[in-house]
């Protein structure tokens, strides 16, 4: 499978506005992310629903495929100390670690 570093499209997710990413060229997550910008926008919407943001968090991401919910996560200024992600998969641990 090809590896791409490509900078994330600036229309939906500014915050992320030419940020280079790391991962792998799928059929399912690499159409999304290259074309939007982020993966799982619905859930992370949910999942800030229950973030206090007037709170700090660590984060343990298990399964953390290329690490792009972590990336979203951290991108909340002052909200994450320390983030921890486990992902067996070689391939997208090694794009974790860029990412």
């Amino acid at each position: 499978m090809e590896i791409v570093k490509f900078k994330l499209p600036t229309r939906n997710y500014s915050k992320f506005g030419g940020f280079e990413v790391k991962m792998p060229r799928d059929n399912v997550i690499y159409p999304q992310v290259s074309k939007k910008g982020m993966w799982a926008k619905m859930e992370m919407k949910s999942l800030e629903k229950f973030i206090d943001t007037s709170k700090s968090y660590d984060l343990i991401d298990v399964g953390a495929n290329v690490g792009l919910i972590t990336l979203y996560l951290n991108s909340k200024k002052n909200l994450i100390e320390q983030s921890y992600c486990v992902e067996p998969d070689d391939i997208n641990f090694d794009c974790l670690q860029f990412n």
